[in-house]
């Protein structure tokens, strides 16, 4: 089937257009979160620190747009300081959020499922490391994030890595199938 675009039709299409830009950008919807209509999440004027996944302070996610109960950092001083206090390690996620298809489907299968939240709560500080290519992030945080990328090599995503306080690696994972148990059971297997 073809569309066709009659004489005068096109300003209608058009405003259309401009009306769906407008009303993703003023809501944060990414492309990624489309087929749920779960709006507000990454939204821009949520992201920063002291925050849920995918970096904003309201209930954010990427992927299928689920929301993620999990309490997710973006400030790696921030992360450092919680981690100092509670002694607890940090579980740094290096993510490509609106592009990486296992980034995406780790979140989904994992990170957003309520035995992960439970699991993670009780052992870690989480850290979300995000590397967007079509979502702006401001430059102290790609800096950040470009930063500790070089600093502990990181060539592949997903890439999680547990830090001790120091920040020294104690583990490292990336994107396992089987959901939460199974993601849960190869992180402790990794972890000196």
């Amino acid at each position: 089937m073809r569309l066709r675009i009659k004489d005068g039709q096109y300003p209608a299409f058009t405003s259309l257009c401009i009306a769906a830009a407008l009303l993703l950008f003023v809501t944060g919807c990414s492309t990624s979160q489309w087929p749920s209509f779960s709006l507000f999440d990454n939204s821009e004027s949520s992201r920063g620190s002291g925050s849920s996944f995918a970096g904003g302070n309201d209930s954010n996610a990427i992927g299928s747009g689920v929301s993620s109960g999990a309490q997710w950092l973006t400030s790696l001083e921030e992360a450092r300081e919680i981690s100092k206090a509670t002694g607890k390690p940090i579980l740094a996620e290096f993510t490509g959020s609106d592009w990486c298809s296992y980034c995406i489907k780790l979140h989904d299968e994992v990170f957003a499922q309520p035995e992960f939240e439970r699991w993670a709560a009780e052992k870690y500080v989480l850290l979300q490391l995000d590397y967007p290519q079509r979502t702006s992030q401001p430059q102290e945080l790609k800096d950040q994030n470009d930063s500790l990328k070089r600093q502990y090599n990181i060539s592949s995503f997903p890439t999680v890595l547990l830090l001790d306080v120091e920040g020294s690696v104690i583990g490292r994972a990336g994107y396992v199938s089987g959901g939460p148990s199974a993601w849960i059971a190869e992180v402790e297997s990794t972890t000196r």
